[in-house]
């Protein structure tokens, strides 16, 4: 699922009709429920880009010192690493390199769906203390104590 269609989905779930507020409040229930299992299969896609990133990083750290085999090369579809490098240099290597680079932008973007729905889990729990404020605002103008 993309970021965008979580906000989309969200954008149509804040929708409260003021004038069935027991219904919302018995739509709290499935409303949680929902976004905790969006939630649990993002946070389980992060956990496999986490430990994708860490495998990829490995490789790409035996590339450039030189210590991946013709055989490993190949299945990789890689050219030989042409240039002898220190272990001081490898992080600039790995940090300019595209394949890493673009894994961490989609762990990065993952983390931020996950953040998202952690969001709107927090605001979910919190709609019956909004209900009750709306409640009892809605007292006060009619001037019951």
């Amino acid at each position: 699922m993309k970021l965008d269609d979580i906000i989309t989905l969200w954008e149509e779930d804040t929708k409260i009709n003021p004038e069935d507020i027991g219904g919302e409040t018995l739509n709290t229930p499935k409303l949680h429920s929902k976004y905790l299992k969006l939630f649990a299969n993002e946070s389980a896609l992060l956990k496999k880009y986490k430990a994708d990133h860490k495998r990829l990083y490995r490789i790409k750290w035996e590339y450039y010192l030189g210590l991946l085999s013709i055989d490993q090369l190949k299945e990789l579809d890689w050219e030989p690493f042409q240039f002898k490098i220190l272990k001081s240099e490898l992080p600039m290597y790995l940090d300019g390199d595209e394949d890493v680079s673009q894994h961490l932008i989609k762990m990065e973007m993952q983390q931020e769906k996950v953040n998202l729905l952690d969001q709107i889990i927090k605001s979910i729990n919190n709609r019956n203390f909004v209900f009750k404020n709306y409640i009892d605002w809605k007292k006060f103008e009619n001037g019951v104590a």
